[in-house]
């Protein structure tokens, strides 16, 4: 029902098939001039040997690694794949009104819900790292918030029962703000850092990065969770999500509007930070 992407069919020398994509993803037949600097940015890309030793020694395709690393290792320090993993874990822990499976299915159902309205009417308009940086800012402070409410329940005699709500309140907060950068940018902007030639080696280091860090900060959670009391990593995630927000600055570039072959010339002149 969707065509392949116009740079997909290029590279296998499916020309008309092409402009068709072409046409069906701009809604526009008048789509000549772009189609002719597809083509040459697709040649012009392609020429390029695509080596693994060119992922490392060509400088754009360093900064771009650099760049696709940080977004994917990010993603798990900022609890992402935690609060995936140990929703009804937490939601139990915070002795709420709802149901377990309940709580798990609202929280689901928000964050589709917010990808979908973030992606289509917000990211065009707002840029890559501004929205990743409001990203993980945001759930920094929400999950501070959480973390200190947990140390409340748990750690002092103060009565908090009257806002078991807010674990759930916290959980929607932060896909509230994942929906602006976590849940989406990191694969996003996969396809838009590397050149054609190299593209499938850099994901492989992307993804493998994805998988591995995730394997980690589950681990770590529960380690933390069970040596230190249960608030304790939510403090650590709040704070790598500051750490974030600040180095999203210098290290993500701004991809907002710009070809495949701007992008690539731009990271080699360092005009996207």
């Amino acid at each position: 029902m969707v065509p392949e992407s116009p740079y997909y069919l290029l590279i296998n020398g499916k020309e008309e098939k092409a402009k068709n994509s072409l046409i069906y993803f701009r809604g526009d037949k008048d789509i000549d001039k772009r189609f002719n600097q597809l083509k040459h940015d697709v040649q012009q890309q392609m020429s390029e040997s695509g080596t693994w030793k060119d992922l490392f020694t060509i400088k754009s395709n360093r900064k771009a690694l650099l760049a696709a690393v940080f977004l994917r290792f990010t993603q798990h320090t900022s609890g992402f794949s935690v609060l995936i993993t140990f929703t009804q874990f937490i939601f139990q822990k915070s002795g709420g009104n709802l149901s377990q499976e309940l709580s798990s299915i609202i929280y689901t159902g928000v964050q589709m819900a917010l990808n979908f309205i973030v992606v289509t009417f917000i990211m065009q308009r707002v840029g890559r790292r501004c929205c990743y940086m409001t990203s993980t800012g945001g759930n920094g402070i929400v999950l501070f918030f959480m973390a200190t409410y947990f140390y409340l329940n748990d750690y002092t005699d103060i009565d908090v029962s009257s806002f078991n709500w807010f674990p759930v309140a916290s959980m929607i907060s932060y896909q509230i703000f994942a929906s602006f950068g976590l849940n989406v940018i990191p694969t996003l902007m996969m396809s838009e850092l590397f050149s054609v030639s190299i593209k499938s080696k850099a994901i492989v280091l992307a993804v493998l990065m994805f998988g591995a860090g995730g394997a980690v900060a589950n681990y770590l959670f529960y380690s933390i969770n069970t040596s230190a009391g249960f608030f304790t990593p939510f403090y650590v995630f709040a704070g790598c999500n500051i750490i974030t927000a600040i180095t999203t600055y210098f290290i993500l570039p701004e991809t907002r509007g710009k070809t495949l072959e701007d992008i690539q010339q731009a990271l080699k002149n360092d005009k996207l930070y």
